[in-house]
């Protein structure tokens, strides 16, 4: 298992969740870098043409395309990629919201990433949990 530290760390908005204060806030909350994927990728870039990017640059995937999770040539690409992500599992909350569960969650979204292995999946629900996606719990 890899030690990460936040400095090392880069979270990536993916095109669901446009715009930068996503970002912003993944960025202070955890003191390192984000990235936001019209700075990167097409903006109507395929799931499976950029996850396998991502997952090279050991970005960390927020996204609030719960599909993603399900789609079988979307989880093949996450996880071959080696892809850990963060999924809002309630794509319509608003971002104000969002940002206040990333503030909030933090602390575990960076414990989740020391303690396991890519690829994994994991969803943001609230009011403040984390909920373990992929690789199924057994």
């Amino acid at each position: 298992m890899e030690d990460y530290t936040p400095t090392e760390l880069v979270f990536f908005t993916d095109q669901a969740l446009s715009g930068r204060r996503i970002a912003r806030a993944l960025a202070v909350s955890a003191s390192c870098r984000a990235e936001i994927h019209a700075d990167n990728f097409a903006v109507d870039a395929l799931d499976e043409t950029w996850l396998p990017e991502v997952g090279k640059r050991e970005w960390i995937v927020v996204t609030k395309d719960r599909k993603i999770q399900l789609r079988r040539n979307e989880i093949e690409a996450l996880t071959s990629a080696k892809v850990r992500a963060f999924i809002f599992l309630d794509g319509q909350l608003p971002s104000d919201v969002m940002i206040a569960l990333i503030e909030l969650l933090m602390p575990k979204m960076l414990e989740t990433i020391r303690n396991y292995p890519p690829p994994f999946v994991f969803g943001i629900e609230t009011p403040d949990r984390l909920v373990q996606l992929y690789p199924p719990v057994i």
